[in-house]
Protein backbone atom coordinates (compact mmCIF):
# COMPACT_ATOMS: atom_id res chain seq x y z
CA UNK A 1 0.00 0.00 0.00
CA UNK A 2 1.50 3.51 -0.77
CA UNK A 3 0.33 6.42 0.83
CA UNK A 4 1.66 10.27 0.00
CA UNK A 5 1.49 13.07 2.10
CA UNK A 6 2.49 16.73 0.67
CA UNK A 7 3.25 19.76 2.45
CA UNK A 8 3.11 23.65 1.79
CA UNK A 9 3.58 26.36 4.05
CA UNK A 10 -0.24 26.26 4.98
CA UNK A 11 -1.73 22.31 4.92
CA UNK A 12 -0.83 18.90 4.49
CA UNK A 13 -2.55 17.04 1.66
CA UNK A 14 -2.44 13.46 1.17
CA UNK A 15 -2.65 11.79 -2.29
CA UNK A 16 -2.88 8.37 -3.79
CA UNK A 17 -0.47 6.69 -5.90
CA UNK A 18 -2.28 8.11 -9.11
CA UNK A 19 -1.88 11.74 -8.05
CA UNK A 20 1.70 11.00 -7.31
CA UNK A 21 2.91 13.37 -10.18
CA UNK A 22 0.34 16.36 -8.65
CA UNK A 23 2.17 15.65 -5.25
CA UNK A 24 5.90 15.92 -6.23
CA UNK A 25 4.36 19.78 -7.30
CA UNK A 26 4.69 20.67 -3.26
CA UNK A 27 7.86 21.85 -1.73
CA UNK A 28 8.34 18.40 0.51
CA UNK A 29 6.76 15.04 0.03
CA UNK A 30 6.29 11.93 2.39
CA UNK A 31 5.59 8.43 0.38
CA UNK A 32 5.18 5.58 2.74
CA UNK A 33 5.00 1.98 1.60
CA UNK A 34 3.89 -0.71 3.97
CA UNK A 35 4.67 -4.15 2.82
CA UNK A 36 4.99 -2.30 -0.79
CA UNK A 37 4.16 -5.25 -4.14
CA UNK A 38 6.58 -5.57 -6.46
CA UNK A 39 5.37 -3.08 -9.02
CA UNK A 40 4.78 -0.35 -6.34
CA UNK A 41 8.73 -0.83 -5.44
CA UNK A 42 9.03 -1.16 -9.33
CA UNK A 43 7.26 2.63 -9.80
CA UNK A 44 8.94 4.20 -6.52
CA UNK A 45 12.38 2.62 -8.32
CA UNK A 46 11.98 4.29 -11.01
CA UNK A 47 10.50 7.75 -10.40
CA UNK A 48 13.24 8.30 -7.98
CA UNK A 49 16.03 6.53 -9.97
CA UNK A 50 16.52 4.30 -6.56
CA UNK A 51 19.91 2.77 -7.20
CA UNK A 52 19.35 -0.98 -7.78
CA UNK A 53 21.33 -2.46 -4.55
CA UNK A 54 19.51 -0.19 -2.08
CA UNK A 55 15.91 -1.61 -3.42
CA UNK A 56 17.56 -5.13 -3.54
CA UNK A 57 18.30 -4.24 0.41
CA UNK A 58 14.96 -3.64 0.93
CA UNK A 59 13.51 -6.47 -0.83
CA UNK A 60 15.73 -9.13 0.59
CA UNK A 61 16.28 -7.53 4.23
CA UNK A 62 18.37 -9.16 6.82
CA UNK A 63 20.02 -5.41 6.82
CA UNK A 64 22.16 -4.14 9.89
CA UNK A 65 21.51 -0.14 10.98
CA UNK A 66 23.05 1.60 8.52
CA UNK A 67 23.57 4.91 6.23
CA UNK A 68 24.51 4.66 2.75
CA UNK A 69 25.18 7.90 0.59
CA UNK A 70 24.28 7.83 -2.94
CA UNK A 71 24.34 11.81 -3.49
CA UNK A 72 21.72 13.50 -4.36
CA UNK A 73 19.53 10.84 -1.99
CA UNK A 74 20.68 9.04 1.79
CA UNK A 75 19.51 5.15 2.16
CA UNK A 76 18.96 4.54 5.90
CA UNK A 77 18.43 1.02 7.56
CA UNK A 78 17.04 1.26 11.02
CA UNK A 79 15.62 -1.47 13.08
CA UNK A 80 12.42 -0.99 14.87
CA UNK A 81 11.24 -3.69 17.80
CA UNK A 82 8.36 -5.18 20.00
CA UNK A 83 7.50 -7.54 22.20
CA UNK A 84 5.05 -10.46 20.43
CA UNK A 85 4.22 -13.39 22.56
CA UNK A 86 7.09 -12.46 24.87
CA UNK A 87 9.76 -12.61 22.38
CA UNK A 88 11.62 -9.23 21.06
CA UNK A 89 10.37 -9.23 17.12
CA UNK A 90 12.75 -6.87 15.10
CA UNK A 91 11.53 -4.94 12.03
CA UNK A 92 13.47 -3.42 9.63
CA UNK A 93 12.64 -0.08 8.38
CA UNK A 94 14.00 1.64 4.90
CA UNK A 95 13.95 5.54 4.44
CA UNK A 96 15.26 7.78 1.41
CA UNK A 97 15.65 10.88 1.73
CA UNK A 98 16.45 13.67 -0.73
CA UNK A 99 16.32 17.47 -0.46
CA UNK A 100 12.54 17.16 -1.36
CA UNK A 101 10.89 14.12 -0.59
CA UNK A 102 10.88 11.15 2.25
CA UNK A 103 10.02 7.30 1.30
CA UNK A 104 9.69 4.98 3.93
CA UNK A 105 9.21 1.94 4.13
CA UNK A 106 8.21 -0.88 6.21
CA UNK A 107 5.65 -3.79 7.66
CA UNK A 108 2.99 -1.95 9.16
CA UNK A 109 5.23 -0.43 11.58
CA UNK A 110 2.66 1.20 13.93
CA UNK A 111 4.45 4.30 15.35
CA UNK A 112 4.71 5.19 11.78
CA UNK A 113 1.40 4.65 10.48
CA UNK A 114 0.33 6.95 13.45
CA UNK A 115 2.58 9.64 12.30
CA UNK A 116 1.61 9.78 9.21
CA UNK A 117 -1.80 9.78 10.03
CA UNK A 118 -1.18 12.50 12.53
CA UNK A 119 0.36 14.54 10.15
CA UNK A 120 -2.07 14.25 7.41
CA UNK A 121 -4.49 15.84 9.75
CA UNK A 122 -2.51 19.30 10.63
CA UNK A 123 -3.30 22.25 9.25
CA UNK A 124 -1.71 25.89 9.82
CA UNK A 125 1.36 26.56 10.99
CA UNK A 126 1.55 22.63 12.48
CA UNK A 127 1.78 21.76 9.47
CA UNK A 128 4.60 23.74 8.07
CA UNK A 129 7.41 21.01 7.93
CA UNK A 130 11.03 21.61 7.81
CA UNK A 131 11.76 19.95 4.74
CA UNK A 132 12.30 15.78 4.44
CA UNK A 133 15.08 15.70 6.76
CA UNK A 134 13.29 17.53 9.24
CA UNK A 135 10.78 14.60 8.81
CA UNK A 136 13.48 11.90 8.74
CA UNK A 137 14.83 12.56 12.04
CA UNK A 138 10.84 12.55 13.21
CA UNK A 139 10.75 9.10 12.19
CA UNK A 140 14.04 8.28 13.97
CA UNK A 141 13.21 9.68 17.14
CA UNK A 142 9.60 7.66 16.90
CA UNK A 143 11.52 4.41 16.03
CA UNK A 144 14.10 5.17 19.20
CA UNK A 145 10.85 5.82 21.43
CA UNK A 146 10.36 1.76 20.91
CA UNK A 147 13.84 1.33 22.29
CA UNK A 148 12.76 2.79 25.64
CA UNK A 149 9.39 0.53 25.41
CA UNK A 150 11.15 -2.62 25.02
CA UNK A 151 13.73 -2.03 27.39
CA UNK A 152 11.15 -0.99 30.16
CA UNK A 153 9.40 -4.26 29.34
CA UNK A 154 12.79 -6.02 30.31
CA UNK A 155 13.27 -3.76 33.54
CA UNK A 156 9.80 -5.29 35.06
CA UNK A 157 10.43 -9.01 34.20
CA UNK A 158 13.83 -8.42 35.51
CA UNK A 159 12.19 -6.58 38.89
CA UNK A 160 8.98 -9.41 38.85
CA UNK A 161 12.63 -12.08 38.92
CA UNK A 162 14.31 -10.56 41.72
CA UNK A 163 11.48 -11.03 43.91
CA UNK A 164 10.48 -14.59 43.08
CA UNK A 165 14.31 -15.52 43.50
CA UNK A 166 14.11 -14.16 47.01
CA UNK A 167 11.02 -15.71 47.88
CA UNK A 168 10.92 -19.38 46.11
CA UNK A 169 14.85 -19.80 43.72
CA UNK A 170 14.06 -22.73 40.95
CA UNK A 171 15.52 -24.24 38.32
CA UNK A 172 12.59 -22.49 35.49
CA UNK A 173 14.33 -19.00 36.83
CA UNK A 174 17.34 -19.98 35.25
CA UNK A 175 16.34 -20.62 31.88
CA UNK A 176 14.45 -17.01 32.06
CA UNK A 177 17.55 -15.19 33.09
CA UNK A 178 19.32 -16.50 30.15
CA UNK A 179 16.10 -15.23 27.95
CA UNK A 180 16.65 -11.98 29.44
CA UNK A 181 20.60 -12.22 28.31
CA UNK A 182 19.23 -12.94 24.90
CA UNK A 183 16.46 -9.94 24.80
CA UNK A 184 19.63 -7.65 25.98
CA UNK A 185 21.90 -8.80 23.54
CA UNK A 186 19.41 -8.57 20.54
CA UNK A 187 18.53 -5.01 21.89
CA UNK A 188 22.24 -3.97 21.99
CA UNK A 189 22.56 -5.33 18.35
CA UNK A 190 19.92 -2.97 16.93
CA UNK A 191 20.84 -0.27 19.22
CA UNK A 192 24.66 -0.10 18.99
CA UNK A 193 24.66 0.62 15.18
CA UNK A 194 21.96 2.76 15.01
CA UNK A 195 23.99 4.79 17.42
CA UNK A 196 27.15 4.69 15.52
CA UNK A 197 25.08 6.13 12.14
CA UNK A 198 23.66 8.89 14.51
CA UNK A 199 26.97 9.64 15.02
CA UNK A 200 28.22 9.73 11.39
CA UNK A 201 25.24 12.03 10.76
CA UNK A 202 26.49 14.50 13.50
CA UNK A 203 29.82 14.79 12.08
CA UNK A 204 28.43 16.26 9.05
CA UNK A 205 29.54 14.18 6.28
CA UNK A 206 25.77 13.95 4.76
CA UNK A 207 25.17 17.34 3.59
CA UNK A 208 21.25 16.74 2.92
CA UNK A 209 20.66 16.63 6.69
CA UNK A 210 21.11 20.18 7.97
CA UNK A 211 22.51 21.77 10.32
CA UNK A 212 19.67 23.29 11.55
CA UNK A 213 18.34 20.04 12.36
CA UNK A 214 21.50 18.90 14.11
CA UNK A 215 20.20 19.40 17.39
CA UNK A 216 17.48 17.25 16.92
CA UNK A 217 19.74 13.92 16.07
CA UNK A 218 22.13 15.19 18.86
CA UNK A 219 18.74 14.37 21.18
CA UNK A 220 18.47 11.27 19.50
CA UNK A 221 22.42 10.32 20.49
CA UNK A 222 22.13 11.24 23.65
CA UNK A 223 18.73 9.31 24.21
CA UNK A 224 20.29 6.03 22.50
CA UNK A 225 23.67 6.68 24.37
CA UNK A 226 21.33 6.16 28.13
CA UNK A 227 19.74 3.20 26.26
CA UNK A 228 23.14 1.50 25.96
CA UNK A 229 24.72 3.01 29.99
CA UNK A 230 20.48 1.03 31.09
CA UNK A 231 21.43 -1.80 28.60
CA UNK A 232 25.07 -2.43 30.65
CA UNK A 233 23.19 -2.23 34.39
CA UNK A 234 20.32 -4.74 33.04
CA UNK A 235 22.97 -7.58 32.21
CA UNK A 236 24.29 -6.52 35.70
CA UNK A 237 21.19 -6.96 37.57
CA UNK A 238 20.57 -9.96 35.31
CA UNK A 239 24.02 -11.81 36.71
CA UNK A 240 23.08 -10.15 40.11
CA UNK A 241 20.25 -12.45 40.33
CA UNK A 242 22.12 -15.35 38.69
CA UNK A 243 24.35 -14.86 42.11
CA UNK A 244 21.47 -14.82 44.22
CA UNK A 245 20.04 -18.16 43.02
CA UNK A 246 23.01 -19.81 43.69
CA UNK A 247 23.38 -18.57 46.75
CA UNK A 248 19.40 -19.18 47.85
CA UNK A 249 20.45 -22.75 46.11
CA UNK A 250 23.65 -23.22 48.47
CA UNK A 251 21.68 -22.28 51.24
CA UNK A 252 19.19 -24.77 51.02
CA UNK A 253 21.31 -26.98 50.24
CA UNK A 254 23.81 -26.65 53.60
CA UNK A 255 20.20 -26.82 55.90
CA UNK A 256 19.83 -29.90 54.17
CA UNK A 257 23.37 -31.27 55.08
CA UNK A 258 22.86 -29.47 58.29
CA UNK A 259 19.53 -31.40 58.89
CA UNK A 260 21.53 -34.70 57.84
CA UNK A 261 24.76 -33.78 60.20
CA UNK A 262 22.01 -33.40 62.94
CA UNK A 263 20.28 -36.88 62.72
CA UNK A 264 23.58 -38.61 62.28
CA UNK A 265 25.26 -37.02 65.22
CA UNK A 266 22.12 -37.88 67.28
CA UNK A 267 21.50 -41.41 65.91
CA UNK A 268 25.12 -42.92 65.35
CA UNK A 269 26.51 -43.38 68.88
CA UNK A 270 23.02 -45.82 69.93
CA UNK A 271 24.17 -47.21 66.07
CA UNK A 272 27.49 -47.82 67.06
CA UNK A 273 26.01 -49.39 70.40
CA UNK A 274 23.72 -52.22 68.84
CA UNK A 275 26.30 -52.95 65.79
CA UNK A 276 28.72 -54.02 68.95
CA UNK A 277 26.18 -56.41 70.43
CA UNK A 278 25.25 -57.65 67.26
CA UNK A 279 28.29 -59.30 66.62
CA UNK A 280 27.65 -62.12 67.50
CA UNK A 281 31.02 -63.35 69.00
CA UNK A 282 30.32 -66.46 71.51
CA UNK A 283 32.11 -64.50 74.40
CA UNK A 284 30.44 -61.49 75.13
CA UNK A 285 29.21 -62.04 78.97
CA UNK A 286 26.80 -59.01 78.26
CA UNK A 287 24.67 -61.36 76.08
CA UNK A 288 23.78 -63.75 79.06
CA UNK A 289 22.83 -60.85 81.84
CA UNK A 290 19.16 -60.79 82.80
CA UNK A 291 19.45 -56.61 82.51
CA UNK A 292 21.14 -56.47 79.63
CA UNK A 293 18.77 -55.76 77.40
CA UNK A 294 16.97 -52.80 79.15
CA UNK A 295 20.66 -51.62 80.21
CA UNK A 296 21.52 -51.51 76.33
CA UNK A 297 18.24 -49.35 75.51
CA UNK A 298 18.65 -47.18 78.81
CA UNK A 299 22.40 -46.52 77.27
CA UNK A 300 21.54 -46.05 73.26
CA UNK A 301 18.69 -43.29 75.08
CA UNK A 302 21.24 -41.46 76.96
CA UNK A 303 24.14 -41.59 74.28
CA UNK A 304 21.20 -39.94 71.89
CA UNK A 305 19.74 -37.27 74.10
CA UNK A 306 23.34 -35.89 75.23
CA UNK A 307 24.15 -34.59 71.76
CA UNK A 308 20.72 -33.50 70.95
CA UNK A 309 20.74 -31.47 73.93
CA UNK A 310 24.41 -29.81 73.01
CA UNK A 311 23.49 -29.10 70.05
CA UNK A 312 20.21 -27.26 71.43
CA UNK A 313 22.04 -25.27 73.78
CA UNK A 314 24.55 -24.11 71.25
CA UNK A 315 21.22 -23.46 69.15
CA UNK A 316 22.45 -25.46 66.14
CA UNK A 317 18.84 -27.06 66.01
Amino acid sequence: MMRILAFNKQSAREFDQRSLEEALNYPSIWIDLVSPSELELQLIQERFKLHHLAVEDVVHKGQSPKVDDYTDYLFTVVHSMKFAEEKILIEEVFLFVSDRWLISIHSDNKRISETFTRMSKMTGPSAQVRGPDFLYYFLFDKIADDYSTVLNDVEEKIALLEERVEENPSKEMLHEMDGLRRDLITIRRSIWPTLKLVGDILRGIYPLVSDQNMVYFRDIRDHLTQLIELIEVYHGRVNSVGQLYLASVAASTNQVMKIFTVLATIFLPPTLIASIYGMNFAHMPELRWEVGYPISLMLMFLVSIIPYVYLKKKGVI
